[in-house]
């Protein structure tokens, strides 16, 4: 999906940060709090994936109704629990982005997916090859009922995706200041802490999976 190696990795870092912390987590008590835990760590084992070319040639429709119920899972809790549910609606919306990816990359499921596969086929599997005698002609027609058709939803989505985690990532990075600010004296086990980190890296990891989209 990304064709910059670099940035690859980054991401690839970034996710793989924030899953060893929902490992982590899994450790506290509290059997509810363990599988918003463990939907974030397929979160990011997806996001992790999808930063590869390898898996653009994966099933998309069983991950898309995954993090649909994942979605629906936050917003009962929302509902539900007391005390955090701005954070659980901030997972459900997350969630929600997550299925909105994956319905991007299933052909004809979005106005405008068609020809952010064809990117991805062009850019993700094969930047940087030439390849002689390849009829590229295909790409240009899978892109151009989706010009036609006027608006593609897909980067409009993913525009506005971008703008909503990029600012997630700023609003987490500054809670964890605050946080730090009124605990000084917390030290290297603060737990509370360490959440603020790992929800500002990946609100920044989804901005950059969106960006990689447009």
């Amino acid at each position: 999906m990304i064709t910059e190696i670099v940035l690859r990795w980054v991401v690839t870092a970034m996710f793989a940060v924030s899953a060893a912390h929902c490992v982590a987590a899994l450790r506290q008590p509290g059997g509810l709090d363990r599988v918003g835990h463990c939907l974030h760590l397929l979160m990011c084992l997806a996001m992790i994936a999808m930063a590869w070319p390898f898996s653009m040639s994966w099933p998309t429709i069983p991950p898309m109704v995954l993090f649909v119920v994942a979605a629906a899972w936050f917003a009962v809790a929302a509902v539900t629990r007391g005390g955090r549910r701005p954070t659980h609606a901030y997972h459900a919306v997350m969630m929600a982005a997550m299925a909105f990816m994956y319905a991007a990359m299933t052909e004809d499921l979005i106005p405008g997916s068609g020809s952010v596969m064809a990117g991805m086929d062009a850019g993700g599997g094969m930047a940087g090859m030439d390849m002689p005698g390849m009829d590229m002609g295909g790409t240009q027609m899978s892109s151009a009922p989706a010009a036609a058709a006027g608006v593609d939803w897909t980067r409009v989505g993913a525009t506005a995706w971008v703008a909503v985690f990029a600012a997630a990532a700023v609003l987490w990075l500054y809670r964890y200041f605050a946080h730090r600010a009124a605990a000084p004296g917390a030290g290297h086990h603060d737990h509370a802490a360490h959440l603020r980190v790992c929800e500002a890296t990946m609100a920044a990891g989804m901005a950059v999976m969106f960006a990689a989209m447009l």
